[in-house]
């Protein structure tokens, strides 16, 4: 995946979809396994979250995350 997947990630986190959706249409758009896919964008999450550019909510479970103030559950 390429430095625009980040903007992509941000894109998707909009209420409705969860980390499965997310790394779904990620995997499938750019014809990747799903497990590879998941765990890029765990990563990205996490790492997202460690630079304060958006909150984890319920991080050991991994239910919700913010970014810039949008809310998508995670699962």
């Amino acid at each position: 995946m390429q430095n625009t997947t980040a903007s992509e990630i941000f894109q998707l986190c909009d209420g409705n979809n969860n980390i499965n959706d997310i790394s779904t249409l990620l995997s499938k758009k750019y014809n990747q396994p799903f497990k590879e896919t998941f765990n890029i964008v765990k990563e990205f999450i996490n790492l997202s979250s460690l630079n304060k550019d958006i909150d984890l909510i319920n991080t050991a479970e991994y239910k919700e995350i913010k970014v810039t103030g949008v809310s998508a559950k995670l699962s």
